[in-house]
């Protein structure tokens, strides 16, 4: 079987390995190997909102690896819940201010919603389809060793199967994209796409979420939980406020 070298992969692809190589921790599998969801743990709420322990695994996943050893601890866990909840009480101000109904909010709330349908259907469709077998893992680990941090097949077992997954899901992504494209019968205006100058829409002088809480502050428009945490010095780190 010929290989791509882990430099040359399909970039799309390497995007699909990674979402494959999450496993969610709410699920557990069942004595008929059935996978079960796992009871649901409430870990705060606000007001008639809850916050449960999926809501911060999903945060968790999201998380470089580096930072996720670091959030599996105790502190660690009462820090991401911190900026969990504190991310909530931000957004939910914006959507009392109608922050939500302004237009370029409204665009990139759009864009967010694409990318999460993007990605489950990447999932779902071309990820959820490939299959590595054992033997395909110990040939793949055999030909780019030097390319594995462990010396050992067993050591580097979960990012091989992520990497072949990765050269292998390539070529389905690709199939289907092409096919979604025909399907929908994409049309690209050429010409139109050469004089767009889209630099000049760049805006250089955009608020920070920082700059943005400070001007509702002089305003007098910010809400006392959250002028608390604007007096903390950080919006995402730090103990919750007091009450």
């Amino acid at each position: 079987m010929r290989f791509i070298r882990p430099a040359q992969k399909f970039s799309f692809a390497l995007l699909l390995a990674s979402v494959s190589a999450l496993a969610s921790p709410s699920m557990q599998t069942t004595s008929g190997g059935q996978e079960a969801q796992a009871p649901i743990k409430r870990l705060a709420t606000i007001g008639r909102e809850v916050i449960t322990d999926r809501d911060l695994a999903a945060r968790l996943r999201k998380m470089p690896g580096s930072k996720q050893v670091e959030a599996v601890t105790p502190e660690g866990k009462k820090a991401l819940l911190n900026r969990l909840i504190y991310r909530r009480l931000l957004s939910h101000e914006a959507e009392r201010l109608g922050l939500d109904r302004d237009p370029e909010v409204a665009l990139e709330l759009q864009l967010a919603r694409e990318n999460v349908l993007f990605n489950a259907y990447l999932q779902r469709e071309v990820t959820d389809r490939v299959r590595v077998t054992k033997e395909e893992a110990k040939e793949y680990f055999e030909a780019h060793q030097e390319d594995f941090p462990e010396q050992t097949f067993k050591g580097s077992k979960k990012a091989v199967t992520a990497a072949l997954t990765a050269e292998k899901a390539g070529p389905l992504a690709r199939k289907r994209m092409k096919e979604l494209w025909e399907r929908e019968q994409v049309k690209v205006d050429e010409a139109q796409l050469a004089k767009l100058d889209l630099a000049s829409t760049i805006r250089k002088d955009r608020p920070s979420a920082v700059e943005i809480l400070q001007m509702l502050e002089k305003r007098g428009k910010l809400p006392e939980e959250l002028r608390n945490i604007l007096k903390q010095g950080t919006i995402l780190e730090g103990p919750p406020p007091k009450p």
